[in-house]
């Protein structure tokens, strides 16, 4: 029988097959330590283009609803390793990643966040706005899209991600910093800046910010998502 993996990677995804298949060679170009790891793709809907990554990849195939939190979870629940990796799909991991995650782990800590580097062109404003959303998740939460880690046994004991159409790791990752060691790793995770570059650098970034202060007050993340939905469609 083979031995388990030494890291489970969970991608959830909506729809986004070019990002999700550069994401999936860049994992493979990526681990030439052969650390073992498995793939789980965690779908927001059934398509024949997902299913056909999956397959290519040997990956695990999980459909869920369109919600980033269920499917999360979904996709923990077929992780055979005691280390798992949740990987946003146009995300761009370190070449390190694999080896930085389990050395943490092997030092005592119990999970953790990559720090957060803006794709390129790597300008002074993209360096300062990132060396702010590092400061953010030193002293509050990190996100999903700076490639959050959990031991099986952490991930177990804080009931994993929230369903809630919004925020779905804040909670958990609070609850990681109050009772374990959850610290940033050194190595970089690159995060595409489309989002930003569609909403705008500045409109993007105090959006984001109202709403998790929002959120912080009390707001519903049903009602928060409802309001963003609303602002797209209206602009």
């Amino acid at each position: 029988m083979p031995p388990p993996p030494s890291v489970s990677i969970i991608v959830p995804v909506h729809n986004d097959i070019a990002a999700l298949r550069r994401l999936c060679d860049r994992l493979a170009s990526n681990n030439a330590s052969k650390t073992g790891y498995e793939l789980i793709i965690a779908a927001s809907n059934e398509t024949e283009a997902t299913e056909q990554v999956a397959l290519e990849y040997q990956a695990k195939f999980v459909v869920s609803p369109a919600n980033r939190g269920q499917q999360l979870n979904a996709g923990a629940a077929l992780a055979e390793s005691d280390l798992l990796w949740f990987v946003h799909a146009d995300a761009v991991p370190p070449a390190t990643a694999l080896t930085d995650m389990l050395d943490a782990v092997e030092r005592g800590q119990h999970g953790g966040w990559f720090r957060f580097r803006f794709s390129p062109p790597d300008t002074k404003a993209r360096q300062g706005l990132a060396a702010l959303i590092n400061w953010r998740a030193e002293r509050g939460v990190a996100y999903g899209d700076q490639g959050l880690f959990f031991t099986r046994a952490l991930f177990a004991q804080a009931a994993g991600f929230s369903d809630a159409p919004l925020f779905e790791e804040v909670a958990l990752v609070q609850f990681c910093k109050r009772n374990s060691r959850f610290n940033a790793l050194d190595s970089e995770m690159i995060v595409d800046a489309r989002r930003w570059e569609r909403d705008g650098w500045i409109r993007r970034t105090l959006s984001n910010r109202a709403l998790a202060l929002l959120h912080r007050c009390g707001v519903p993340a049903t009602t928060l998502a409802r309001w963003y939905a609303r602002k797209r469609r209206s602009e």
